[in-house]
């Protein structure tokens, strides 16, 4: 402790009142008295009641030239030479430690241009007897000015200097730690005396806010759905969301990936838990880092994130240039904007914005098909934004593909000259291809509820007699196409197509809800759309040939086509019903006399692709007619079964052909499915029956006869799932299972690569299990094995059986064929686990630094593992009642056999998401480099009920005195002269102790010239408190410049050692008018002439005109009053 005359440098805690009440004043000298010095802070190691700030400084606290008792110019300490010691390189400087160019930091907010050098000084006697004391202050080597202060005071002085003065230390070698560099700042006491005054100084702070540019990568590493890249050219996916980098040594970056539209992330609401159920989802984000200049220290990083319109956030912290950010999903679809708020050793931040796309569950088949387009993602959660329950979702994802392909698609009839579009042609960006069926339409709608998560089944619907069906009255998807059939006799327009004659059609099905993307339609059941069913042929009372209906209904086929090549149709209603002539079938000679079969027809069929099997069966008949247009059908029959009345498998149309000639003989081409044929089961001959119509109606109608086919030398389908069966195996012995083998039994025609892809579910349908496995297979009947896992069974909880659902896809994604199984009942305990809980269990908070609040929660338990090897080992803490969640994730290298494992949970983010206990916890072990999930538990027993106070905040505790940010001022008439002889100023601060404090603050005008200061003690109490300091109105006056003012250089401390040191503004005042104020002078007035002396060149000396206010700083620099002589 350092005292002078009988006064204390600073006031011990025990003290008596009496300094704080001590009266300012000019002191003769100071009295010197040895035994005093050396004397030890009741505060700790700094000898002031101020501790120095802690961000953006560069502090000497210690050592050489500080704490030494109040020191004479006669002292052996004199001058006082102090080293602060700065150890972060920010840029190439010269063999002195300057510099070499700092612009180019500065310009990019790096380094400031102009550093603080802050001091508490004791029992500066500025205004003491004369001569005063005049303490110079020097910075490696420059005049920085002199020290002000009162007797018996601290005051916080402040320096302005120039960064190119500032020492920093070099850049050190790669891996190598950063040698510090030492700034020096010398003090020469009482420059006008000889041991006549003295000082002390308590510590030095350089206020350096050193802010490096960051380069940053954000990448989507685990629980996200993957998202490719809008290139129809392209299977990349976006696998980086946000990326700056540096191009250039000079810290320069480049916006690399920075496109809010182009490069969203995406993520689920629910996913399938290992711990049975469906659990929230969430998102890990991975960043890296690079800082520029780089130190080769370890930055600290904050990084906050809030969903913008929900009330979902989180912080995640971490020391490093790597880290991950989880991101918790909302719970509804839609499109989101996530703020990302980047803090890195300080105030600076990065504040970026990124696109969050919201699924209902992680995308299906994710490894038999491509993952989904960005275009596509967007369509989805837009289509259904808003929505969670999946029937809804299900009824908006139809409505939206329906609108868009009114507006963008066509319904194709015939397939055999032009090509018939994929789903992704239809879906692409721009649109590459628009002709299609239902099919196609129906995949489309599928592929959109798969990347919703939601698994749909196709459902074929051919009629009640498979042999085709009038819908009632709706409309296609194809605006252009309102319908093939019309009632009867009705006026042949466009609109008056209200129906359509088709011979199947494509819906999907889930849980007994059928869904129609071609009509907007949702069903109870798979021929809800359906009103009159197709069961033969017949010929009314005029010879003319029409189709039948179970219900009634006379449909009747036109050799012109009323839209692409859908021919037209005329329905009777069920109660016209003439008497009628039922068709033989055997070779029946038409009423007209324009078109004869020749009863020349042979066979072939048609294998494309090579495979050995047949995709269709064609007959070349020959005809006879007259110019005209005519309709030739065919349909084939074995004993009255139908066997194939379709040109291919998916064809909505008929097996027809249309004739549009001049008179003359022509072979006219009829196809017939292979699939049909291979799956009638039936042995050749078939009879085909043949029937030509012509305008009017009539024709002529042949039925013939085709070779001895086989059915199994048809099929159009690549694979034929035969059957499935499943068995539980237990590979090690151990007595579990380890897995469910399923075996698919296999028909294979065609040879080629293909992907197995399916899911083993609930009762409810959500997924337990996934899997994909690619495979290369030949022709012939062959077993596949499938495995699934059975940890997730097990931790589930649920018994079996289970519900399986496989697909086969070939190498052009498409799907080939699928089966719907259960399992055998199992039961969840009979599979194995990677990790066995022993039971035990402790769970406690740890206070690292004593304040009372704990910085972490550490949960250990005891646990078998199964398996020895390297974990990504994370643990949830959540509650039942909250949402929120904290993560601890950390690498773990484990043996086999029984251990105790310890996860630390950070209690500033307990205490941030307010969480109170008793917690429960959620471990999950995972593959560390593919993130892949290997076990899950949950742990038995809870935690204490903690309340989220019982955690330190985020930042640590509250400061003891912080700026509350609010402030009064006003001006005050004494002798009611008119012009103000004080001005008053409040300032609010925040305090968590009560207290008697001591402070002192100084008036500053807009050009940085102290005009003022002034200190005051009170007893205060915590909360928020008003502190009160008064400025001589006529200093201000005699100043000459107007306001506003500003108060800076705070220091306020409390008895029990509460204490801030503020060097910049705390409170700014109205902006008053000099001449407000007493002491005021016109400038004309205010000036005085000297004779300036610079220092370093006193022979160039010349006459200049200052302010009075200024005359004495000029004098004490050896300036003399008057004009140069």
């Amino acid at each position: 402790m350092k005292r002078k005359k009988d006064n204390y440098l600073y006031v011990h805690a025990m003290a008596a009142v009496c300094t704080f009440l001590m009266t300012i004043g000019a002191y003769a000298q100071d009295v010197w008295k040895p035994e005093l010095r050396g004397l030890t802070s009741a505060f700790g190691a700094t000898t002031s009641p101020y501790a120095p700030p802690t961000k953006d400084v560069f502090v000497a606290n210690s050592g050489p030239g500080l704490d030494t008792g109040c020191t004479y110019n006669t002292d052996p300490e004199h001058p006082l030479i102090i080293d602060i010691l700065i150890d972060r390189f920010v840029g190439e400087v010269d063999a002195d430690g300057f510099l070499v160019d700092p612009y180019p930091l500065i310009d990019k907010g790096i380094i400031p241009a102009v550093i603080q050098v802050l001091m508490p000084a004791y029992d500066v006697d500025f205004n003491g007897t004369s001569p005063p004391e005049r303490d110079e202050v020097v910075f490696n080597g420059e005049r920085l000015g002199l020290l002000s202060g009162e007797n018996n005071r601290w005051k916080l002085n402040t320096f302005a200097v120039d960064i190119k003065t500032v020492k920093f230390p070099a850049k050190p070698a790669e891996g190598s730690a950063v040698t510090p560099v030492a700034n020096r700042v010398q003090i020469n006491v009482d420059m006008l005396n000889t041991r006549g005054w003295c000082t002390a100084i308590d510590w030095v702070a350089l206020e350096i806010a050193i802010l490096p540019q960051i380069a940053l990568i954000l990448q989507p590493v685990e629980g996200h759905n993957p998202i490719r890249v809008n290139n129809p050219n392209s299977n990349d996916t976006i696998d980086t969301i946000y990326q700056l980098s540096f191009f250039d040594t000079d810290c320069n970056l480049r916006e690399d990936i920075v496109s809010f539209n182009e490069y969203p992330f995406s993520g689920p609401i629910i996913v399938p838990s290992f711990f049975g159920g469906d659990s929230p989802g969430e998102v890990t984000l991975h960043t890296k880092m690079d800082i520029c200049p780089n130190t080769n220290n370890p930055p600290n990083v904050e990084v906050d994130w809030r969903i913008r319109d929900t009330s979902l956030e989180g912080t995640e912290t971490w020391t490093g240039l790597e880290g991950d950010v989880t991101i918790h999903m909302p719970d509804k679809v839609g499109t989101y904007t996530v703020i990302f708020t980047y803090v890195i050793d300080g105030p600076k931040g990065i504040i970026f914005e990124r696109k969050l796309l919201v699924t209902k569950k992680p995308p299906i088949q994710q490894a038999a098909r491509l993952p989904a387009t960005r275009t596509l993602y967007e369509k989805v959660t837009n289509w259904a934004s808003g929505e969670t329950d999946e029937d809804v979702i299900l009824e908006k994802l139809l409505h939206g593909v329906y609108a868009f392909g009114q507006n963008s698609w066509r319904y194709g009839y015939s397939f055999d000259s032009v090509e018939k579009c994929r789903w992704e042609d239809l879906l692409a960006v721009p649109i590459t291809c628009d002709y299609a069926d239902c099919h196609v339409f129906s995949d489309a709608f599928a592929v959109m509820a798969q990347i919703m998560g939601i698994r749909l089944s196709q459902f074929v619907s051919l009629g009640t007699n498979a042999q085709g069906f009038i819908t009632k009255k709706v409309k296609s998807l194809d605006s252009n196409f309102t319908g093939n059939a019309r009632p009867f006799g009705s006026k042949d327009a466009l609109k008056s197509y209200d129906r359509y004659t088709f011979g199947m059609h494509s819906l999907r099905v889930k849980d007994f809800t059928f869904y129609d993307v071609t009509f907007d339609g949702i069903y109870s059941s798979g021929d809800a759309f359906i009103a009159y069913n197709l069961n033969g042929k017949a010929e009314d009372a005029n010879g003319e040939e029409y189709y039948t209906t179970v219900e009634g209904v006379k449909l009747y086929k036109r050799e012109d086509f009323v839209y692409d090549s859908w021919y037209k149709h005329e329905y009777t209603s069920p109660s016209l019903t003439p008497s009628l002539r039922i068709s033989q079938p055997s070779s029946v000679k038409g009423n007209a006399q324009n078109i004869q079969f020749t009863g020349n027809t042979t066979f072939h069929t048609v294998d494309k692709n090579g495979d050995g099997f047949a995709e269709a069966l064609v007959a070349e008949v020959e005809v006879a007619i007259l110019s005209g247009k005519y309709v030739i059908e065919g349909v084939l029959r074995k004993n009255g079964r139908l066997i194939a009345n379709r040109p291919n498998f998916e064809s909505t149309r008929f097996s027809d052909a249309a004739l549009n000639e001049k008179t003359g003989i022509y072979t006219v081409l009829l196809s017939f499915s292979g699939e049909q044929i291979f799956q009638s089961g039936e042995e050749g001959p078939y009879e085909l029956a043949l029937n030509a119509i012509e305008s009017k109606g009539f024709g002529s109608r042949l039925t013939v006869s085709t070779p001895a086919y086989e059915p199994t030398q048809f099929g159009e389908l690549g694979v034929i799932i035969k059957g499935v069966n499943d068995v539980a195996v237990d590979e090690n012995g151990d007595g579990k299972f380890d897995f469910i083998e399923t075996t698919l039994h296999l028909e294979v025609r065609t040879v080629g690569n293909y992907i197995v892809d399916g899911s083993l579910m609930n009762n409810e349908g959500s997924t337990l299990v996934n899997v994909a496995e690619r495979f290369s297979l030949t022709q012939g009947r062959q077993d596949l094995k499938i495995n699934w896992t059975g940890r997730p069974l097990r931790r589930s909880g649920l018994e079996g059986p289970y519900k399986g659902d496989l697909v086969i896809v070939d190498a052009h994604r498409q799907t080939v064929d699928h089966i719907e199984f259960l399992t055998q009942p199992y039961r969840s305990s009979e599979f194995a686990a990677l990790l066995e809980l022993d039971g035990t269990f402790n769970a406690q908070g740890i206070d690292t630094n004593r304040n009372g609040l704990f910085d972490i929660l550490r949960i250990e338990f005891g646990a078998n593992l199964t398996e020895a090897g390297t974990f990504k080992v994370g643990g949830v803490l959540k509650t039942q009642t909250s949402p929120r969640v904290v993560f601890s994730k950390t690498m773990m290298t484990l043996s086999t056999g029984p251990q105790t494992l310890t996860l630390d949970f950070r209690g500033p983010l307990i205490q941030k998401l307010e969480m109170d206990g008793p917690y429960e916890v959620l471990v999950m072990l995972r593959e560390p480099t593919t993130y892949e999930m290997l076990d899950g538990v949950r742990l038995e027993q809870k935690t204490a009920a903690y309340s989220f106070t019982d955690f330190e905040p985020l930042g640590g505790p509250p400061p003891a005195i912080s700026p509350a940010g609010s402030s009064f001022d006003k001006g005050v008439d004494l002798d009611g002269n008119g012009l103000f002889d004080e001005l008053h100023v409040e300032i609010d601060l925040e305090l968590t102790t009560t207290d008697f404090y001591e402070w002192s603050a100084r008036l500053v005008d807009v050009n940085g010239t102290e005009i003022g200061f002034d200190s005051r003690t009170a007893t205060l109490n915590e909360g928020i408190a008003t502190i009160h300091l008064v400025f001589d109105g006529q200093l201000i006056g005699e100043n000459g410049v107007d306001g506003p003012y500003v108060v800076k250089g705070l220091l306020i401390y409390g008895r029990t050692g509460p204490n801030l040191v503020h060097s910049s503004t705390i409170a700014e005042t109205q902006a008053y008018r000099a001449s407000q104020f007493e002491g005021f002078v016109p400038v004309d007035e205010k000036k005085v002439t000297v004779c300036h002396k610079p220092r370093n060149n006193p022979k160039a000396a010349h006459s200049i005109t200052i302010s009075k206010n200024a005359l004495q700083a000029h004098l004490d620099h050896g300036d003399t009053l008057g004009p140069c002589q």
